[in-house]
């Protein structure tokens, strides 16, 4: 009787092992499909997110200043178009609240560093900005098609990542990188950083 309360016993463990031993495996394939299929969205994402900027529908950044009509010098930015730029993010539904949040609180330290001289004699009509001239959506004049370019996943689970894109011709892609983050905001993946609206280089005075 002991014998076969033993095999018995065996034969549990051994069943409970091999189920438990599918689960894991079936548990894997899943988990490995997910993030299959975040990266594909993430990467319809930021090249939709990308032709959307560079369209008339998008914003190139924060270029609308308030201008002195005797001096040509601006007074700051234009509030009033800022908060339509803002607006536009929103609509897109491309955007994180923490994005939007980013870009408004570039326009406003620009506006107070115009207002307190830290720019000072700055003449838009006239004058590159302080904060450059390249687009902050591929931080570049002229770059490849965007429909080729290379994904790199620095760091990625099921509601946040960190990633970066090159162009996949050699001619743009030679020591060229494009970080920026994803988060999942309502099921829906959206940008929330860029790194040519990166707060700090769009703020500092070279």
């Amino acid at each position: 009787m002991k014998t076969n309360a033993l095999a018995l016993l065996l034969m549990t463990v051994l069943c409970v092992s091999c189920n438990n031993s599918k689960t894991n495996t079936s548990t894997t394939i899943i988990t490995e499909k997910i993030a299959e299929n975040d990266k594909e969205q993430i990467e319809k994402l930021i090249r939709d997110v990308n032709s959307w900027g560079n369209s008339e529908k998008g914003t190139s950044g924060i270029t609308y200043f308030t201008i002195d009509e005797k001096t040509g010098i601006s007074t700051g930015v234009d509030i009033k178009k800022h908060q339509l730029e803002l607006e536009k993010l929103k609509k897109s539904d491309y955007f994180s609240a923490d994005f939007i949040e980013n870009f408004n609180q570039i326009g406003l330290k620009l506006d107070q560093m115009i207002k307190t001289k830290a720019i000072s004699d700055w003449k838009p009509n006239e004058e590159i900005g302080p904060f450059g001239d390249s687009s902050p959506w591929c931080n570049c004049q002229e770059g490849g098609d965007m429909k080729k370019i290379q994904i790199k996943i620095i760091d990625l689970n099921d509601q946040k990542g960190s990633l970066s894109w090159t162009w996949s011709e050699p001619d743009y892609s030679k020591g060229f990188e494009y970080k920026f983050n994803v988060v999942k905001e309502n099921g829906k993946w959206k940008i929330a950083y860029l790194e040519g609206f990166d707060f700090k280089s769009n703020t500092i005075i070279e």
